[in-house]
């Protein structure tokens, strides 16, 4: 049976003199949103549309009008126990209802902020919701075997972990020993925070990075000396092109544990995934690389 939903607004681009005045209560009685009382400044808020489509697929599911966020006991909507609601609710398969539960829970929210923000955040919910209905719900030992599968699956990305820490240690060991070198005031600072357990990698994009910043900060790669006032600071990112990792070495580095487009990277080493790793003069391109940061911080 069609049903014709009166949403309270009059507007009409011909006859302004129509339109609902500024300063009036809007809405409606179908669901009655806080941000359309009076004086309120978001009662042009297109978010509020989002939470009435919701409270429309409330209505198609159960046959019943959601008329406020909240009733006088807390409940939201699709948390009423009237005997109708929960008995239409209760038709959709368990798997189902548990995940239109959630787009609700998050839709009749009192703060418009924290409810749906965007049409294709909701649209992709129901999509993906629509698409599960004809799968398994008793789908565990299959996600298992997916998993297994997947884990199994997973070599060229323990061969890229493995190389990373390579490369990581190797640069501990030359920067300790090229740090005199280059003068005896000089010193590696933090050197007992050298931990390759620090190195933050993206396993989606195959990058690896070691920092002295944010969360995964490590030690063993900043210099100094007493009179410089501020540190040498680089950082090291890792990247699988084909099958050889390229190190870059960046003098600048952002303070961001993932980087930047802007940051000034130099070519260090280019080596194979698999295999060996073979650091013939790594150690002299390590060093004109720490020579030309340490000059640009003095």
């Amino acid at each position: 049976t069609p049903v014709i939903i009166d949403f309270g607004l009059s507007f009409n681009k011909g006859d302004e003199t129509s339109l609902t005045p500024t300063g009036q209560d809007i809405g409606n009685r179908f669901l009655v949103l806080p941000e359309h009382k009076r004086e309120s400044g978001l009662q042009r808020d297109p978010r509020s549309d989002i939470t009435q489509v919701c409270g429309i697929l409330f209505f198609v599911i159960t046959g019943e009008i959601p008329r406020h966020l909240y009733d006088e006991k807390g409940n939201k909507p699709h948390q009423n126990q009237r005997q109708e609601i929960q008995q239409n609710l209760s038709i959709l398969p368990q798997h189902i209802l548990s995940k239109i539960n959630r787009v609700f829970d998050r839709a009749f929210e009192y703060r418009i902020d924290s409810r749906w923000q965007s049409i294709p955040a909701l649209r992709n919910t129901l999509i993906n919701i629509v698409e599960s209905e004809n799968k398994d719900p008793n789908k565990t030992a299959n996600l298992l075997d997916e998993i297994k599968y997947k884990a199994s699956n997973n070599e060229k990305k323990k061969l890229f972990r493995d190389i990373s820490k390579k490369i990581i240690s190797e640069v501990f060991k030359i920067v300790d020993r090229i740090v005199p070198e280059i003068s005896p005031d000089f010193y590696v600072a933090d050197k007992g925070r050298a931990d390759i357990s620090r190195i933050y990698h993206d396993w989606e994009n195959f990058r690896f990075r070691y920092t002295s910043v944010g969360m995964f900060y490590g030690g063993g790669i900043n210099v100094s000396y007493d009179f410089l006032n501020e540190f040498f600071s680089p950082a090291f990112e890792g990247y699988l092109t084909g099958n050889e990792v390229i190190l870059l070495g960046i003098i600048n580095p952002s303070n961001k544990i993932t980087g930047s487009s802007d940051e000034e990277k130099i070519e260090l080493l280019r080596i194979p995934l698999s295999g060996e790793p073979d650091f013939t003069g790594f150690d002299e391109r390590l060093k004109d690389f720490y020579v030309e940061g340490i000059y640009r911080v003095m």
